[in-house]
């Protein structure tokens, strides 16, 4: 019996605690609020004075009717850079055809890659970190001094290898 007597007068102060916060609370809050209108009245009050005075515009604010894409912009004039020569110059008396070997067709040049361009996923559009260059077992370049792979790019995300 005296349990059950203990038990009830431990909800009963616990009860009575959280009675006590929330009324601190609700104190709190209803402070909160009489700031606040205390400062819309002093607002209202200062809108008037200057109403009065003059300053401050009637006119209603309106939203523009164009978007923002249509709008103008003119921050500074576009400079053309052009972009860094990557290539070495070509032999002096030596014409562009003249410089690749004859058993070479242009088709079969490999393009300088220059490694400015981000690496990124053809099929979900990772950049970055995203994208794993790993060695294509497929491709053997070189036996000698050890094998050497040619490397592919694999999507960590997607899996794809490209």
């Amino acid at each position: 019996m005296e349990d059950i007597l203990s038990d009830w007068e431990d909800r009963i102060n616990f009860l009575s605690d959280h009675i006590a916060e929330l009324e601190s609370q609700l104190q709190y809050y209803q402070n909160l609020v009489a700031e606040k209108d205390t400062l819309i009245n002093h607002l209202t009050e200062e809108n008037n004075s200057l109403k009065s005075q003059g300053i401050v515009n009637e006119q209603p604010i309106t939203i523009p009717s164009v978007s923002p894409q249509e709008f103008q912009y003119d921050i500074a004039p576009q400079i053309n850079i052009p972009p860094p020569n990557l290539h070495p110059p070509p032999d002096v008396g030596v014409s562009p055809e003249q410089s690749i070997a004859p058993s070479v067709s242009v088709d079969n040049v490999v393009n300088f890659d220059s490694g400015l361009r981000k690496r990124q996923c053809p099929q979900c559009g990772a950049q970055g970190f995203s994208i794993r260059e790993v060695d294509d077992k497929s491709r053997l370049l070189s036996y000698l001094p050890h094998r050497i792979y040619a490397k592919k790019r694999v999507c960590i995300k997607c899996r794809n290898e490209f």
